[in-house]
């Protein structure tokens, strides 16, 4: 096999393991086996997280939710998914920290 050639099989497999591993990673269900955020996690008390917002006493926009936010990351309609704010975490959908930025 020349160089040009070995070159070539070893960029199409990096390519593949990246895009195989990015794709598990946003599947749905990719977030299954990750767990849930607590309100008494240190961050999360930090940012006010609550697991639904309408018990949260510092939330002045009453619509805002974690499934309307935009760090949220949960398919549409789920009851909960991961969040970029709590890497490694789920937070409910019904859910609100300070944090919450309305997605566009």
């Amino acid at each position: 096999m020349e160089l040009s050639q070995l070159e070539a099989t070893r960029r199409s497999f990096i390519k593949f393991a990246v895009t195989g591993l990015a794709a598990a990673t946003l599947a749905p269900g990719a977030h299954a086996d990750t767990p849930m955020v607590s309100e008494a996690d240190p961050t999360a008390k930090a940012l006010h997280y609550v697991e639904d917002a309408a018990n949260s006493s510092v939330r002045t926009d009453k619509s805002a939710d974690c499934a309307n936010c935009m760090q949220y990351k949960g398919m549409a309609g789920a009851a909960d998914g991961p969040c970029v704010i709590f890497p490694g975490k789920s937070v409910k959908a019904k859910g609100w920290c300070s944090a919450w930025v309305k997605k566009p």
